[in-house]
């Protein structure tokens, strides 16, 4: 498999790892799991992987956004988060 991911090991786990097991604590999937055959199960958990999936790329893009499109907030990221790390790096030394 051609992988164009950039962070390939992150990708992986959240695909094949984080998003199964938010899935697999859905009560609507345990309940087909449980009680229904495993093609009712299967279209379940397809429905709900999909809308993991898109739950989680809308939290990720309202983020996205206000990074690209809200100056203010960007630049007070940016200088947040590199005084953070670089207080901490000079702190453990």
């Amino acid at each position: 498999m051609n992988d164009p991911w950039q962070n390939e090991d992150k990708t992986w786990k959240f695909l094949l790892e984080e998003l199964p097991e938010k899935v697999r604590e859905d009560g609507e999937y345990q309940n087909a799991r449980n009680y229904s055959n495993p093609q009712n199960a299967q279209l379940t958990f397809e429905n709900k992987f999909s809308q993991e999936l898109r739950r989680y790329i809308r939290e990720h893009l309202e983020e996205y956004r206000q990074f690209t499109d809200n100056k203010t907030f960007r630049s007070w990221l940016i200088n947040a988060s590199f005084n953070l790390n670089y207080n901490q790096d000079k702190t453990a030394e």
